[in-house]
């Protein structure tokens, strides 16, 4: 019996030291893996801070958008009225040069008429 006992404590020392080495591995895995959740956790940290200086750098160009979406509006209006004052001008260029062509008439009339002679 003493045989059997002291195998069963050698056998018993031989698996406490199994289950030992078995818990300081799990313990370094924690461990580990405590050490990953914080890396992660800051780099959870960083990316929410990239992901709001995207939010307002998108928000800065929306507006930025919008303001050049005004400023667009405002200058076809301008083109508008640009391309009305142009549409103006030739026609009234075009009344001057009727006007123009009627007065060489004229003066093509007058210089017809003999002048008179001086005796």
């Amino acid at each position: 019996m003493a045989i059997s006992s002291f195998y069963l404590s050698a056998k018993s020392e031989q698996n406490n030291d199994v289950l030992q080495k078995k818990y300081d591995d799990l313990q370094k895995k924690v461990a580990s893996l405590r050490k990953t959740n914080g890396e992660l956790q800051d780099e959870n940290a960083s990316l929410r801070k990239t992901n709001g200086e995207l939010q307002d750098e998108n928000a800065s160009l929306r507006k930025t958008n919008g303001e050049l979406q005004d400023e667009n509006a405002s200058l076809r209006k301008t083109n508008g009225e640009l391309q009305d004052e142009n549409a103006s001008l030739r026609k009234t260029n075009g009344e001057l040069q009727d006007e123009n062509a009627s007065l060489r008439k004229t003066n093509g009339n007058i210089s017809d008429i003999p002048s008179p002679q001086c005796s």
